[in-house]
């Protein structure tokens, strides 16, 4: 994306550009076929997640509707719209899958959440004529979210103040029953003209500037309001994830402070694992150590995040009572 680009500004406009991603060449065929005779002007195809998140990236603000199966090779359906979600794409989206209806459920749920508007989950063998008309219906809006040339300290303390810092859930699949077992909540904050921060270079930033504090606890309450949403959307063993910094983990009144907010919302430790970066692990042991064994006691989970990033070894590992071990990609990369 062009860091430069002028912003376009939400307005409705027809559905001309869709986009339809689909493993199987004769549903692409057909698909594209029938949206050509109701109207669209042009009709991309892609086969499988990886593709279509190519070509958007390229045409975020030209594709105006998606239809999408969600069993595909190398990138499925529900990493495709995260992948979706994270370029900000505006348009309109029909879910189209053979998978169970739970799982068609669920995978409209998450693009709920992540803010995407989906007009419709269809079964496969799908109708190509209902297809279309969900496809084609109505207006898309789209509005090109693009990241700020710049980032300074001022512009995270305006967005703490002006609560322009919010929770972006990233899902969690089984890959057993392939369901959505739980979802992390990334932090992530927009400019004074509602564009979206790198977040990368926000968090960095706030760790270097002392602001990372106050994130992590902003970003505690933020899931804590969510969460009774999410689990009624989803069940009871719903898990949520968040990243939490080294120096908090150090305060030894982290812990009474942190359950006490979970308690007050009515929400249950057994709901969420904690998360601490391998590169940002607490420097103070002692303290650290006692205040992760406290939230263990009470029931959170915790896991080491990013593992193989940083120089852990294992007596480290062993030290802290993790629940949970996430392996960076690189890892995997290098160890194949």
């Amino acid at each position: 994306m062009n860091l430069h680009e002028p912003e376009i500004h939400e307005a409705p406009n027809p559905v001309n550009t869709v986009m339809v991603v689909d493993d199987d060449p004769i549903f692409r065929m057909l698909m594209e076929q029938v949206l050509l005779q109701k109207g669209a002007k042009r009709v991309i195809m892609a086969s499988d997640g990886d593709e279509a998140h190519q070509i958007l990236r390229r045409l975020t603000n030209e594709i105006d509707a998606i239809t999408l199966d969600l069993s595909m090779p190398n990138q499925d359906g529900v990493g495709f719209l995260r992948l979706a979600s994270e370029l900000s794409w505006g348009g309109r989206l029909v879910l189209v899958s053979g998978e169970h209806e739970s799982v068609r459920h669920s995978a409209g749920k998450l693009a709920a959440m992540m803010k995407i508007d989906c007009a419709g989950v269809l079964a496969k063998p799908a109708d190509y004529q209902k297809v279309a008309e969900l496809v084609l219906s109505g207006t898309s809006s789209r509005k090109l979210q693009r990241l700020g040339p710049g980032i300074d300290v001022e512009e995270i303390n305006s967005a703490l103040r002006n609560s322009r810092l919010f929770a972006y859930y990233q899902p969690r699949i089984d890959l057993a029953t392939g369901r959505v077992a739980g979802a992390e909540a990334l932090a992530r904050m927009r400019n004074r003209e509602g564009h979206l921060l790198d977040a990368g270079k926000m968090i960095n930033l706030a760790e270097e500037n002392g602001r990372i504090t106050d994130i992590t606890w902003r970003m505690i309450e933020l899931v804590a309001e969510d969460t009774p949403e999410i689990i009624g959307t989803f069940d009871e063993a719903f898990k949520i994830s968040f990243n939490i910094s080294g120096s908090i983990i150090s305060n030894n009144q982290f812990p009474g402070q942190f359950c006490d907010i979970i308690r007050l919302a009515g929400l249950k430790p057994e709901n969420f694992i904690l998360e601490l970066t391998e590169t940002r692990l607490p420097q103070d042991t002692s303290q650290s150590l006692e205040a992760l064994t406290r939230l263990r006691m009470q029931g959170f989970g915790l896991a080491i995040d990013d593992f193989g990033t940083g120089y852990s070894n294992i007596e480290q590992l062993r030290l802290f009572p993790f629940s949970e071990l996430k392996i960076d990609k690189s890892f995997m990369s290098a160890a194949a």
